[in-house]
């Protein structure tokens, strides 16, 4: 019989397939919306989760009709190395003395294998019952994760499931509650507990249970008794994404705040069969401990993420990190205006980071302070409680001048001819430029020119007039070299148009308000690259064959992006994370 744990990882891997092909429901009235539904999935997601993703809207089919060939292509390309993985384990399992669990044979495994891969596709979940039209949600009843997504034809799902157990012959637990049956599994008594498919309607449920769980926490969590508030009653959802400037597609948060308190306070519903079988207590914490752990949690209460922006031809994403408003307000001062930092130019590369140093010392001062006034009693907190003297010690410590008035850099590669990702060699050639922000320019030149007397050689002015460099170091890559100066940036470029290109880049502007961080990529050439480089790669874990459709995979993604950039800013709420992909025409 085939071993049950095989089954469970492909259920497992199902449900990340659901969430690459579910993308949605369709179209509502404008007076209606899925992220208040009392009909949708939403209902049966209780209104204090402490963590939720869900599907709020469709994707345009336009967009979706051009992720999809690419989304299978890198299917197909990790159904290839799956199925390589499984080979070798047999045949690692051949050459040692350690017996395989159950009666199982490489042909067996070839055709769970084969049977799953026929489902892991945009045509194979189609085929389940899984489509665009799905709702999906992710949550937590307590802290017990829930998958429950829509099927528009349960007995399509049913005939999916058969499939694979034939395949693997053997099947999965019944047991029947209130009248309808669900699947599950693991043994009586386990104390891994208990993995559970539940088809109820056009609603499936997976979920991972303990064997403790009885009826009354079973129709918890198949949602047989509904929250008595619900996100979708309260509207919690559909407010942040108000808040937070997010549109319905997928958007979610995580609570930290409610996260810390099921761990403090006394436990209630399905999280007292968690504590009760970990062997935690919380009521071992004192009042001191707990009043501390909450204030820690209130630094950063909750993050928030899904997509700000959904075009037919790019989705933008966000991931903020709320953070406590007076903290909030601190962080702002901590980034600089680098020029050119965060400007997409349309270059191969480009990244680079601003920061103001005194400002952040400034910051850290204050919190060091903050302890000192209100120090931690908790005896679980003592060691960071210590490291206050180690942190005072540290700013005790002597720092040149002009280390304060540097603002950040930026790199931009425009080029890079037969550039390895695997970094085993240089490229032939750079066209690039690197810039480097600060105060006083001249003055980091001038103890840059102590070290150099290749530095103490050029007549480089602050007048933004670039002149050329002959230095060892940049022939060996380059052709061509130039830096220029100003009062509050110094840039060296390389390559073709080295000298126009230092140039520009002391004129260029910046993002306001100012970036922490910042990267953008022409992410066709990368893809390209990660293709050209599975293939290069000297790692022989992988055959010639899954390198080859990992490649294809990557190619296919390469002919569909275009650009891609990601940034990092401080805000009045908090650290924000903002990454935006947009599409080739087709």
């Amino acid at each position: 019989m085939f071993d049950v744990s095989t089954l469970r990882s492909v259920l497992l891997a199902l449900c990340a397939a659901v969430l690459l092909v579910s993308c949605g429901k369709k179209d509502e009235s404008p007076s209606s919306s899925a992220l208040t539904s009392m009909d949708g999935v939403l209902a049966y997601v209780p209104a204090d989760t402490p963590y939720l993703v869900a599907s709020g809207a469709p994707f345009p089919d336009d967009l979706l009709d051009k992720l999809e060939p690419a989304t299978e292509g890198m299917l197909s390309a990790y159904r290839t190395v799956l199925r390589e993985i499984v080979d070798q384990a047999f045949e690692d399992h051949a050459d040692s003395d350690e017996a395989v669990d159950g009666d199982v044979s490489p042909e067996r495994a070839a055709a769970v294998i084969d049977e799953f891969a026929s489902l892991l596709s945009t045509e194979g979940l189609r085929e389940a019952g899984i489509s665009r039209e799905s709702e999906l949600a992710i949550y937590g009843i307590g802290l017990w994760p829930v998958l429950r997504f829509e099927v528009s034809d349960a007995t399509l799902f049913e005939a999916a499931i058969a499939r694979i157990e034939a395949a693997a012959d053997t099947t999965m637990d019944l047991a029947e509650l209130d009248g309808s049956t669900y699947r599950y599994i693991g043994e009586d008594g386990d104390d891994e507990g208990r993995l559970v498919v539940g088809i109820f309607g056009t609603h499936v449920v997976i979920t991972f249970v303990p064997n403790s769980f009885g009826d009354a926490e079973m129709r918890t969590v198949f949602g047989f008794d509904r929250p008595a508030e619900s996100i979708a009653s309260t509207g919690r959802l559909a407010k942040l994404t108000r808040d937070y400037g997010l549109t319905p597609h997928y958007p979610g948060y995580f609570d930290t705040v409610g996260m810390v308190s099921m761990f403090i306070d006394e436990p209630t519903g399905l999280n007292k069969f968690l504590f009760e079988s970990s062997g935690y207590d919380a009521a071992t914490l004192s009042d001191v401990c707990k009043d501390e752990i909450r204030e820690m949690a209130d630094v950063a209460p909750m993050m928030v993420f899904g997509f700000s922006e959904v075009t037919d031809d790019n989705f933008r994403a966000r991931l903020l990190v709320r953070i406590r408003d007076d903290l909030a307000a601190s962080m702002t001062g901590l980034a600089s205006v680098v020029p050119g930092l965060g400007m997409d130019t349309g270059a191969l590369a480009s990244f680079g980071m601003s920061f103001d140093l005194e400002a952040l010392r400034t910051f850290y001062e204050q919190r060091l302070d903050a302890m000192d006034a209100d120090p931690y009693e908790c005896e679980y907190m003592q060691e960071l409680q210590a490291g206050v003297a180690e942190g005072r010690r540290t700013l005790q410590q002597p720092v040149p001048p002009i280390v304060y008035g540097l603002r950040g850099l930026n790199v931009v590669i425009d080029d890079a001819a037969d550039l390895s990702l695997a970094g085993d060699r240089p490229p032939e050639d750079v066209d690039a430029s690197v810039l480097i922000a600060v105060d006083d320019a001249p003055s980091l030149l001038a103890m840059g020119a102590m070290f150099s007397p290749e530095l103490a050689a050029l007549d480089l002015q602050p007048d933004g007039k670039p002149v050329p460099l002959d230095m060892a170091q940049l022939n060996a890559v380059t052709d061509g070299a130039f830096a220029a100066l100003n009062d509050e940036a110094i840039v060296v470029a390389v390559g073709n148009g080295a000298e126009a290109r230092a140039a520009a880049a002391l004129e260029s502007d910046s993002v306001a308000p100012p970036l922490s961080m910042a990267v953008t990529m022409n992410a066709s050439i990368y893809y390209e690259l990660m293709a050209r480089n599975i293939m290069e790669s000297s790692d022989d874990e992988l055959s010639y064959e899954a390198r080859e459709a990992l490649r294809d995979g990557f190619l296919q993604i390469s002919e569909l992006f275009d650009r891609m950039t990601f940034d990092i800013r401080f805000t009045d709420k908090g650290i924000e994370i903002e990454s935006n992909t947009t599409l080739k025409d087709q």
